[in-house]
């Protein structure tokens, strides 16, 4: 087991299931303690138990991310049980198929809760406590990842409101990039294509299809094992042949 994060907290949105329950893994075997951060509790209880299974440290932190205060309560929970926070990775996202014209505002509401009402949540909640971390920690750094889509480099037919989410946290994250270098804190995008997760496979993806979860976790980790001095900004990973 490689250990490169080893004495470090990492919490990890969307955590349940898809790209961040393999992110969640990943972190795991190279040494970090993992929180793990969803609204389903036994899903999440599930993944500890496999973490743990494999040698790993993690726990479980239930919240919805929508709610600015459940937010905040979230990472006191984390710091009250790891004492502190050296990355958040935020793998929280939602999407449903539709044309701008036959949507309804509840149904695309729920996706700018999610994607990015809750991205934004978490992140202004973790702030503070990175910013900690990259001071006091040998890494000498702390790192917000954000895993957005290429879907948001270009809307396309039925995904107009996904896309836009998307786009918008883009440009929030490299925003935050330049606000916050000085910090120490490194800010980070991962920009994959179609991944195979539950969520694409609901929407109609066929088993296979694009990218495994488990590769896009591979570049979260990339990300943040670069040296101190080394900040990836953005990070585009697509299958091959796509």
């Amino acid at each position: 087991m490689r250990a490169e994060l080893t004495g470090t907290t990492a919490l990890v949105t969307g955590a349940s299931s898809g790209i961040g329950r393999a992110t969640a893994h990943q972190l795991a075997r190279l040494g970090a303690t993992v929180a793990l951060l969803a609204r389903r509790t036994e899903a999440l209880e599930q993944v500890c138990r496999e973490i743990r299974s494999a040698g790993g440290e993690a726990f479980a932190v239930c919240a919805d991310l929508a709610d600015a205060a459940g937010s905040e309560q979230a990472l006191t929970q984390l710091i009250d049980e790891a004492g502190r926070l050296d990355m958040l990775i935020n793998c929280v996202g939602t999407a449903h198929l539709s044309t701008f014209a036959d949507d309804a505002p509840s149904r695309w509401q729920s996706m700018i809760d999610t994607n990015l009402s809750g991205t934004l949540n978490i992140s202004h909640a973790a702030l503070s406590h990175l910013a900690d971390a990259a001071a006091s920690s040998d890494r000498g750094t702390a790192d917000l990842v954000t895993v957005g889509s290429t879907a948001g480099r270009q809307g396309g037919p039925g995904t107009s409101v996904y896309a836009a989410t998307k786009q918008a946290v883009a440009a929030w994250s490299e925003g935050l990039r330049r606000e916050i270098a000085p910090s120490g804190v490194r800010v980070g995008l991962i920009q994959p294509g179609l991944v195979d997760t539950p969520l694409a496979r609901s929407l109609g993806g066929r088993p296979g299809q694009g990218l495994n979860a488990e590769a896009v976790a591979d570049a979260v980790a990339y990300v943040v094992t670069r040296p101190a001095g080394v900040a990836v900004a953005e990070l585009v990973v697509r299958a091959a042949g796509r």
